[in-house]
């Protein structure tokens, strides 16, 4: 669901995104590899350790990175959705494959296991992240400014451009 979320967003916006799922991949194995191995800094000698809080906003900023170069490229270079992301599908893919060198990543300790298999006050916690999620985007796309500015921009692309929206920030903003 929670990808549904941000498609439904693109979608608003009239464009298509083809990479969400490879996307997904990419940022959950660089937030399982931070998490169990760190990084390390040959250069300084140092070894980096995440917790698991730091390695879910870690590759929460992959998946925002990836998804503003859709954006990007989408906008600066009036490439078509549909072809931009099937770029990024396979570059996001490629990138997980050397990363994880096509090993699985597991035991990720309890910490990180309770977000997708705990309890909060007898509710499983993915559903508490769902219904956080829902409530944010209800409220971004019916109340604020920037909800109206994506139902018209999704609704005439160009009638939004000549009321003076910045549709190419629109753009990237959903996309990231």
């Amino acid at each position: 669901l929670c990808l549904s979320i941000g498609m439904t967003l693109v979608i608003l916006s009239g464009g298509i995104d083809l990479s969400v799922g490879a996307i997904l991949g990419l940022a959950g194995a660089v937030a399982a590899g931070l998490l169990k191995n760190g990084i390390v800094l040959a250069a300084w000698g140092v070894r980096l350790e995440f917790t698991a809080a730091g390695a879910v906003v870690a590759g929460l900023a992959v998946g925002a990175a990836t998804g503003w170069f859709n954006g990007f490229a989408i906008t600066r270079f009036q490439l078509p959705p549909f072809v931009a992301t099937l770029g990024m599908l396979s570059i996001a893919r490629g990138l997980t494959m050397l990363w994880t060198g096509s090993f699985p990543i597991t035991s990720l300790g309890p910490s990180f296991g309770f977000l997708g298999t705990g309890a909060f006050l007898g509710m499983p916690m993915p559903v508490w992240i769902m219904l956080v999620l829902v409530a944010v985007f209800v409220v971004v796309t019916r109340r604020t400014r920037f909800g109206r500015h994506l139902y018209a921009v999704g609704g005439n692309e160009r009638a939004a451009r000549l009321t003076g929206l910045r549709v190419n920030r629109i753009k990237i903003a959903v996309y990231t």
